[in-house]
């Protein structure tokens, strides 16, 4: 026989249960998988709602909404179904009396409230004779279950068949990715909007310092344009910030001071890489692919050692949208050399160091903005390959299994070298056609590397 004490054991075991199945064991899966098919308690209206609560406060999810006294799926905008409205006003009193109890300890009329486990007494206690009160009485409590029930979008049934599958697909010791819900534009939008200001404003930053740099230079002949430049570099560190707060808002582990230190390490090697090759090939331009091909391979050691470097803290390596974030986060910091070392090349371009005129900063400017778009896209790309082909061979990479992964890591090294290449070298109002070109190409690439990733963690998290 049901009585109070035994919903109340029961439910209390089962929110116990429900709370150590969190350490995905099989042991606790089999027990509340068991406790669920076996305790009739959940087919009564007591453990109907009370399960209804408990999920959504441990699920946090919203399902459809549902009648606060009977349990039927009603209106969306009503939270008591039509034939408890009919009820209710036809015999208010008999219908509260007939559905829940009314007193101080009822679990459905009252605001839910987190379980105590260890203060629990499992003993039963003396019983209490429950009066229904007055009909004034009945009233605030139907308007408080009204009130309760336009917060209540919980359906029971999605809940136990959602809770259901992920304690029997979910492998013990093993968890998986959370799914990616809607496309890449609305895990986008989901950033704190002073990201996006703060964002700008370092934009902004950046190119009123060139201005305010290319008026000094005008009243300074004997100034160089190179000195304003590790100015112009300012432009990139908003976004090294946006990447790595994007990677935070996914809940992806990965420290500002590594993003950092790894845009610096890249700036010191690259920095006496250039140099030396400066000093070694200065007057044999056509070395410049080969010096691309270095930086390239220096970015694909570094993106190769942080992803190995994750998959033995964490015993499984990142997923595609994980990579390429850090991809994009170490590309950032990369280009904030390039935007110097690009200064140091219009030096030479511009004759004595100096900007003629406004045109010609803004011709800089955007210069410089592709040169960050396409180091940020490039090295995204390449993160996102080494996750895939890592997350799915493990230590065996079968290449012919995944030659779109392989394509994808070579795709940066390819795009380098065109970049310096002297081919389409066409200039339009000063700026370079194949640059524009590359760029759009990139942000293709990018485009479909992120709906691959998308594709392939929501394909996981059906699977499992």
């Amino acid at each position: 026989m049901l009585t109070r004490q035994s919903v109340a054991k029961d439910l209390i075991l089962l929110a116990e249960l429900k709370k150590k199945a969190d350490d995905r064991t099989s042991e606790h899966r089999r027990v509340i998988l068991s406790m669920q098919k076996d305790h009739q308690i959940l087919k009564t209206k007591y453990g109907k709602r009370y399960m209804a609560r408990l999920l959504q406060m441990e699920l946090g999810e919203n399902y459809s909404p549902t009648c606060v006294l009977c349990g039927r799926i009603g209106p969306k905008d009503q939270s008591i179904c039509p034939t408890c409205e009919k009820k209710l006003q036809e015999d208010p009193k008999g219908f509260a009396a007939e559905l829940v109890p009314l007193d101080e300890e009822n679990p459905f009329l009252a605001e839910p409230k987190e379980i105590d486990l260890e203060q629990y007494d499992p003993k039963p206690k003396p019983s209490v004779v429950i009066t229904i009160g007055s009909g004034d009485e009945v009233s605030k409590a139907v308007k408080k279950a009204k009130k309760f029930g336009k917060d209540l979008k919980n359906n029971l049934g999605h809940a136990a068949q959602d809770l259901n599958s992920k304690l029997q697909g979910i492998p013990a010791g093993e968890e998986t990715d959370e799914a990616f819900k809607g496309n890449y534009l609305d895990i986008i939008r989901t950033l704190p909007k002073p990201l996006w200001f703060l964002s700008f404003f370092y934009v902004l930053l950046g190119f009123f310092v060139l201005t305010a740099g290319w008026h000094v230079l005008t009243m300074d002949p004997g100034s160089m344009v190179a000195a304003i430049f590790p100015a112009a570099a300012l432009t990139a560190l908003p976004a090294v910030y946006f990447f790595y707060e994007l990677a935070g808002s996914k809940g992806i582990r990965i420290h500002r001071l590594e993003v950092f230190t790894l845009g610096l390490l890249g700036f010191g090697i690259s920095l006496i890489l250039s140099g030396a090759f400066y000093l070694i090939f200065t007057q044999v331009p056509e070395n410049r692919p080969l010096q691309a091909m270095m930086e390239e391979l220096f970015l694909l050691i570094t993106m190769l050692t942080l992803l190995r470097q994750k998959q033995h803290d964490t015993g499984k390596w990142s997923n595609m949208f994980d990579g390429m974030l850090m991809g994009a986060s170490v590309g950032a910091g990369f280009s904030v050399f390039k935007l110097i070392q690009l200064g140091a090349f219009l030096m030479e371009k511009y004759q004595g160091g100096r900007v003629q005129s406004l045109k010609g900063l803004l011709i800089l400017f955007v210069t410089s903005l592709l040169y960050l778009g396409s180091y940020v896209a490039w090295i995204s790309v390449l993160g996102g390959a080494i996750a895939h082909l890592g997350r799915n061979q493990g230590s065996k990479w079968a290449w012919d299994r995944h030659l779109d992964g392989v394509f994808y890591i070579f795709y940066p090294f390819l795009m380098h070298i065109w970049w310096v290449m002297p081919i389409l070298d066409i200039g339009i109002a000063g700026i370079e056609v194949k640059q524009v070109l590359l760029f759009f190409v990139s942000l293709a690439i990018v485009n479909l590397m992120i709906h691959k990733a998308i594709y392939e963690n929501n394909h996981r998290h059906k699977a499992s």
